[in-house]
């Protein structure tokens, strides 16, 4: 299985990229808005207040993103035997992180998915260990490794 260090620098790339992308969206439509005030006048106003609850749209969308970099800023470099918040379990159905719902990445061409600990998979793997087994959905997974 890929490094731990390498699967949590990757996460925080994937956050801090995602961030990074809803502020400068954030910042471009502020500046439309700021545009559209300032040369068109009051009869635009409709238009106005659809880029408003566009950035406030993208806001809340932020503010998602900021609460999964909490959630990646927790995870530490030590493993566990036993599968708890922040484990990288792999399992014959795939590799999964269970830390936040970020969904599907790769490194080095091996997947993961990052789900959160509130998912029923997740609620499934808690507290196992490798050599474990479960059945979720009709399929049976087997743990193969935790770290």
């Amino acid at each position: 299985m890929t490094d731990r260090k390498e699967i949590i620098a990757k996460l925080n790339q994937i956050v801090e990229e995602k961030i990074r992308q809803f502020q400068a969206l954030i910042d471009d439509l502020r500046s439309s808005n700021t545009e559209t005030k300032s040369s068109m006048g009051d009869k635009y106003e409709t238009s106005r207040e659809m880029l408003q609850q566009e950035i406030m749209q993208i806001q809340r969308q932020l503010a998602v993103f900021q609460e999964h970099q909490s959630h990646v800023r927790r995870l530490t470099d030590i493993s566990s035997e036993i599968i708890r918040t922040g484990s990288i379990v792999k399992t014959t159905f795939g590799n999964f992180l269970i830390i936040t719902s970020l969904g599907e990445f790769q490194i080095e061409g091996e997947k993961f998915v990052s789900i959160s600990e509130q998912t029923p998979l997740a609620q499934q793997l808690l507290g196992k260990k490798t050599g474990d087994s479960f059945s979720i959905q009709q399929r049976a997974y087997q743990i193969l490794e935790v770290d």
